[in-house]
């Protein structure tokens, strides 16, 4: 006659939920009911890619000393914007192209092949350049536009001070 009620278990996201409200951790709940989001096209995977790297220049100097590897996107964008110019120089410079083909192509044949999809291998190795560039050109306008902002910042005070 009587029976016995029985709570469902609270999971673990759950309590993450509950106890993120108690702090009130509102950027913690958003990223906790929102999980990962597959971008549409290219050209959002590109923005957000873009975006990444662009917030990651705010505090470029503290995340070099920590990972220095982090530049590797940049240093790449700024090889394949020079590279007409380092060609006319020597020709030996097309040899990291071909290396990151190379790479490119093996890393896009072993996902490819681990996820058997074998019609991502002809698309993978373009989003892995689109990745790689946007990163790079993310935190390269971030640094531009950071160093212009302190460059005005210090302008603006030097004026201050000379007319008082």
């Amino acid at each position: 006659p009587f029976e016995k009620k029985t709570r469902t278990p609270i999971t673990i996201h759950a309590k993450i939920i509950i106890f993120a409200k108690k702090k009130q951790w509102k950027q913690n709940i958003y990223w906790i009911k929102h999980p990962y989001k597959r971008r549409k096209n290219l050209k959002d995977l590109a923005n957000q890619i873009f975006n990444y790297g662009y917030v990651r220049s705010r505090n470029l100097k503290n995340s070099i000393i920590k990972n220095p590897l982090l530049l590797v996107p940049t240093l790449f964008l700024a090889y394949i914007l020079l590279l007409p110019t380092l060609l006319l120089v020597n020709k030996f410079f097309i040899w990291p192209l071909f290396l990151y083909l190379l790479l490119n192509i093996s890393f896009s044949l072993y996902e490819s092949s681990k996820n058997n999809n074998f019609q991502a291998l002809f698309i993978l190795p373009i989003i892995f350049l689109t990745i790689h560039l946007s990163y790079g050109m993310g935190i390269l306008l971030g640094f531009i536009r950071k160093w212009i902002l302190q460059r005005l910042a210090l302008s603006r005070l030097w004026k201050r001070r000379t007319l008082e």
